[in-house]
């Protein structure tokens, strides 16, 4: 009784807040955040979490499974190589200098070479779910600067996972015969996963009288969990493995209409039922007393973090033929954060990587980026109406 009551407010007040951001323009998830960062008032955390927040925490490491297989299920690898050179650029610099700064000021505040490269990695992503929404709202998807920023954004997530997958995988490991055999475990992992996504869907239709979207919709879903606990038993960490499982998924589902509705489908039970209390736990987890008693940390990631990002795509103008003021609208558009830089810091404070104090200030910062960058693009378009051309 008492568990069901909490997952009922914490979805009924997840609803309310992320709806109202909605409906002034901003992404969903910035409301459940909050939704969170509510929830956690001691008196309101006092009064509804009375046997502790077991079951938040449950249901938002599945909720991050299932983030990381429609991560992997959106890559689009065919696309990859028809990317821009200026995209390749933007994504490289805006990585790079975001990640160097961010590093940089961790060091120089005293913390360690290991929490020092995770700040790092989580300054270099960049949200392209958070462009999308404001390009099309303006009615510049298409534009030039449209086209450069959003597979730049993309090549900017798949760089700070593939980091973060590297700096787990290292940490956990306890001896340097368990580092050699790292490569042959991922060789093993893929061949599995292939071979499953293979052989269970044959077994299912075997059993099957007739084929249903419900039962390939579960039969993912199952291998998916299932794929998720095997990269755990390697020692792979299960972001890794669902990421992995729906990249491979891809190359599996020959019928690509069957992977539309797939992906919708499974977008609607996640962003629907499951993330919300993913980004509730995140809000949960912010400490509101690090960042009242020590806002200057607070300031220093937001500035490295936005300096980072549009000093980097900024370079680019130096070696190709966009304009300074596209550059600087480009950086502007790599500053925005979303979901998975949130989903990273979080993988990060689980794993003992990140203290309460930057973990609650890198947050604050995906939300103030967030928020910020619709403004931006409003403001450019206004003063330079030819600038995405």
């Amino acid at each position: 009784m008492y568990v069901l009551v909490v997952i009922a407010v914490c979805l009924t007040v997840s609803f309310a807040l992320s709806e109202l951001f909605y409906r002034l323009k901003y992404p969903r998830i910035l409301g459940q955040i909050f939704a969170g960062i509510l929830l956690g008032i001691p008196v309101i955390r006092n009064s509804i979490f009375i046997q502790g927040i077991a079951p938040i925490e449950t249901l938002a490491e599945i909720g991050v499974i299932f983030l990381m297989l429609l991560v992997g299920l959106e890559v689009d690898y065919k696309k990859f190589k028809k990317f821009s050179d200026e995209a390749f650029l933007v994504a490289l610099f805006a990585a790079a200098l975001p990640f160097l700064l961010g590093f940089g000021l961790i060091k120089f505040l005293g913390y360690s070479n290991m929490v020092a490269v995770v700040t790092g990695i989580c300054l270099a992503i960049t949200a392209p779910e958070t462009i999308i929404k404001s390009l099309i709202e303006m009615k510049k998807l298409k534009s030039k600067v449209g086209e450069i920023l959003m597979p730049a954004a993309m090549i900017d997530d798949f760089i700070g996972v593939s980091l973060l997958t590297v700096v787990l995988v290292l940490v956990h490991k306890e001896s340097s015969s368990q580092l050699t055999l790292l490569p042959v475990k991922m060789i093993a992992f893929i061949v599995i996963v292939y071979g499953l996504f293979k052989l269970i869907p044959l077994l299912v239709s075997y059993i099957q009288e007739e084929k249903s979207e419900i039962s390939d919709f579960t039969t993912i879903i199952i291998l998916a969990l299932f794929i998720s606990v095997i990269s755990a038993f390697l020692g792979l960490g299960t972001i890794i493995g669902a990421f992995i499982a729906g990249f491979i998924i891809q190359f599996v589902i020959k019928d690509k209409h069957e992977e539309k509705v797939l992906v919708k489908d499974l977008k609607l039970i996640t962003f629907g039922l499951i993330i919300p209390f993913f980004f509730i736990n995140v809000g949960l987890k912010i400490n509101p007393q690090s960042i009242i008693f020590n806002p200057t940390l607070l300031v220093l990631i937001i500035i490295v973090a936005i300096l980072g990002k549009v000093l980097g795509s900024m370079s680019v103008s130096i070696f190709t033929k966009l304009k300074l003021r596209q550059a600087t609208l480009i950086g502007w558009g790599m500053n925005s954060r979303g979901a998975l830089e949130i989903v990273v810091a979080e993988i990060a404070l689980s794993a003992g990587l990140l203290p309460l104090s930057i973990y609650s200030s890198i947050i604050l910062m995906a939300i103030f980026t967030t928020v910020l960058f619709p403004f931006i693009l409003k403001y450019y378009i206004r003063k330079y109406p030819r600038i995405m051309y």
